[in-house]
């Protein structure tokens, strides 16, 4: 019994059973990225009909599954799809030459392959050179194996990424030598602001995509829920709900509030109220809270800022890290950028009319 037919026995062992029935799920891992999110695929009469994730998964998506996965059918119906090995009979090669494919057994691609390694090993193992993708499932395995074999055989002449200046070859060396890591994708959970400079994490970048778009959704959910709670601090701090206020001469408008309060038991009406809170905020990384600012001098001409880093029960580390980023990004352009501050006078200049006395936003 050869290779080929051990390895046909040892599934039919392991699965066998299972593939007799007419309907069943097989649990695997999507390949279709570097994310390998959790996957189940219905198997109805022998063949893929549906792919969906695993809710108690915790890999990936954890759960979830992108558009890409659920069409990662299309690879099984494709007409195109090679479903045995071929060997090319037509030597010339070019760009309009037809390879003339020709059908073979496994055993007679593996027993081809097995010649041409033992042939190059004998003239000089370094003659052989191993070239790969390290994908999400066969690639990562590569790695494994091929990492171990090609020492064994006698080469150490591979590239886990391709021969050529894509990928592993560039890429990731670069982000080995400055980040020590093989991707880089933001820290969703402990950062407040991610700034993207001409990138797209996740869907644009291919990397990871459900995980980053799962981390990025949470992120801002985490992000509304300190917002969201903070009509309720707001309300213990001036007791807007009890309308007490509509009897004190100066604050009839606060007094009026009492309704919009009673509305905020209903959670359609506070998430569409957040919402909108929300829109109206210096919020965000720091160069959207700088074009926010902007955009607030240029239609009101404001003369300054109150800010604000904690609210709605945050955590005193994370409006910590909320106060030093804008201290670091944010306030040194509001400071000297002509488009913020005026220019400050000398001590000796006598302000007139029409001098301003100093940058709105400089520091007291």
């Amino acid at each position: 019994m050869n290779i080929v037919e051990k390895d046909r026995e040892r599934y039919r062992k392991i699965f066998g059973e299972r593939d007799k029935q007419k309907d069943y799920w097989v649990y695997s891992i999507c390949s279709l990225c570097y994310g390998e999110c959790s996957i189940r695929v219905r198997v109805l009469d022998g063949k893929p009909v549906a792919i969906e994730g695993v809710p108690e998964s915790d890999r990936g998506a954890q759960g979830r599954i992108c558009a890409k996965g659920v069409t990662g059918l299309m690879d099984f119906y494709n007409p195109n799809r090679i479903l045995y090995p071929v060997r090319r009979t037509n030597p010339k090669k070019g760009l309009r030459e037809d390879p003339k494919w020709e059908r073979i057994t496994w055993e007679e691609a593996l027993d081809t392959i097995t010649e041409k390694l033992v042939a190059a090993r004998k003239k000089d193992p370094r003659s052989t050179f191993f070239a790969m993708t390290p994908g999400p499932t066969g690639g990562m395995r590569s790695n494994v194996t091929f990492t171990r074999f090609f020492p064994a055989y006698g080469t150490m002449s591979h590239a886990s990424g391709g021969p050529s200046v894509m990928c592993g070859a560039s890429a990731h060396h670069i982000g080995a030598l400055h980040y020590a890591a093989w991707d880089i994708v933001p820290d969703y959970r402990y950062c407040n602001y991610v700034l993207r400079c001409g990138g797209n994490e996740g869907w644009g970048g291919g990397r990871n995509s459900s995980a980053s778009v799962r981390l990025a959704a949470e992120a801002r959910e985490r992000g509304l829920k300190y917002l969201s709670r903070k009509w309720d601090s707001i309300d213990r701090h001036y007791h807007f709900s009890d309308g007490h206020l509509a009897g004190v001469k100066g604050y009839e408008f606060y007094g009026k509030m009492t309704k919009t309060y009673a509305k905020m038991k209903d959670e359609g009406f506070r998430q569409k109220a957040t919402d909108f809170y929300v829109s109206i905020q210096i919020v965000g990384t720091p160069d959207e809270c700088l074009q926010q600012v902007r955009e607030l001098h240029r239609l009101t001409g404001v003369d300054h800022l109150i800010t604000e880093f904690a609210f709605g029960g945050m955590p005193h580390e994370e409006s910590e890290v909320n106060m030093r980023l804008f201290a670091d990004r944010v306030m040194p352009v509001l400071q000297r950028d002509p488009a913020f501050a005026s220019a400050r006078p000398s001590p000796d200049a006598r302000p007139t009319s029409d001098t301003p006395t100093g940058g709105v936003f400089a520091p007291a």
